[in-house]
């Protein structure tokens, strides 16, 4: 009988933590799903597995990824406007003409990753890793425009 009371908190907990496997308005939540353009607005999708996922051109206002794995995850032209990314990795990720505006960054793991032409105003940029990230034409916190060539820094 403990075995199974233990066995059963163990299922319980992984479901609950985010990390079950679950489709959402048609996209399954999984690494190298193909979801472009999707809509997945306001989910919890709370350490998410999307590794390599094409969420290019989605809709994820208002997401919660809180330290979902986004690793080489295609999200250009997402709206991930109002989403929370705190914790989130999303190194070598493109994020591309993405729309960051008022996201929630704060330590992510951005590094490697191409976000020129991205819009970060009023984003939380608090502890992010942006090293190697490519920031060319990005719209940065303050609303200035980095420079052709802005590297992990917005020049």
């Amino acid at each position: 009988m403990y075995g199974g009371l233990a066995l059963f908190a163990f299922i319980f907990f992984s479901a609950s933590d985010g990390s079950a496997q679950q489709t959402i308005r048609g996209c399954e939540i999984k690494p190298r799903t193909g979801c472009a353009g999707g809509n997945l607005s306001g989910q919890n999708l709370l350490k998410a597995e999307l590794a390599g996922a094409d969420l290019s051109n989605a809709n994820l206002s208002g997401a919660d990824l809180r330290g979902a794995d986004l690793y080489r995850a295609d999200l250009s032209g997402a709206d991930l406007s109002n989403a929370n990314l705190s914790n989130a990795i999303l190194n070598r990720s493109d994020l591309s003409g993405a729309n960051l505006s008022d996201a929630d960054l704060t330590a992510a793991q951005i590094r490697a990753a191409d976000m020129s032409r991205a819009n970060l105003t009023g984003a939380d940029l608090k502890r992010v890793e942006l090293t190697y990230t490519n920031l060319t034409g990005v719209t940065w916190v303050d609303g200035r425009t980095c420079a052709e060539g802005s590297s992990g820094d917005c020049k």
